[in-house]
């Protein structure tokens, strides 16, 4: 049996009308890849992203402040 790590992604639509809602949003990059998701939902994203991934280090920033100093960031043991 295969081992599939299924990541969700958003359609460009989807993408579009997140970015211009009223959402609050943050960016998060992991010093590859990178997405933006719903403030209130960092807590499930980094669950998420690492048991996919496996322990990851992540840089989440505010969305709308740049990538200056980060909200937070984890540090995964690879």
């Amino acid at each position: 049996m295969e081992n599939k790590k299924e990541i969700q992604f958003y359609t460009l639509e989807e993408i579009v009308q997140l970015v211009n809602s009223d959402e609050k949003l943050v960016y998060i990059n992991d010093g590859i890849a990178e997405t933006i998701g719903k403030y209130e939902d960092i807590a499930d994203i980094i669950v998420d992203l690492n048991r996919k991934f496996g322990e990851m280090n992540l840089k989440i920033y505010d969305f709308d402040e740049g990538v200056d100093k980060p909200l937070l960031s984890t540090n995964g043991m690879l």
